[in-house]
């Protein structure tokens, strides 16, 4: 599985670029995300407008690294994409994300940091 990462100031953008992700990927994507974490990045966006299918491992995970920074200052918001689809649906229905911030596009992610997000090379 490839992730893709990107620095707009001070937040870290991580881009799932695989269409279908099963536990494989969930073990490798939580590991990556603990990673860095423990580099000190407070300021973490998973982006899944990329991602078709996501398995309930995955869900797990992205859970499992939410709840790890509850009692910290580190934060995580998600990315899904389209608001009217299948995917966007499922988190909607099962209420995974009612804790975590959730956005329909990357923009308002950044946004919601209240950062500058200029890239940096």
């Amino acid at each position: 599985m490839v992730f893709k990462e990107n620095k707009y100031g001070d937040i870290t953008v991580v881009s799932i670029n695989c269409a279908t992700t099963v536990s494989i990927h969930a073990n490798n994507f939580k590991e990556y995300l603990f990673n860095l974490l423990s580099e000190k990045e407070s300021k973490i966006i998973v982006d899944l407008r990329e991602a078709v299918y996501i398995d309930s491992s995955f869900i797990g995970a992205l859970v499992l690294s939410f709840k790890s920074l509850q009692n910290s200052d580190k934060q995580l918001k998600i990315v899904c994409g389209n608001t009217h689809g299948h995917f966007w649906s499922f988190f909607q229905v099962t209420k995974v994300f009612t804790e975590m911030s959730s956005y329909s596009n990357l923009n308002a992610a950044l946004q919601a940091f209240d950062s500058e997000f200029e890239k940096v090379a």
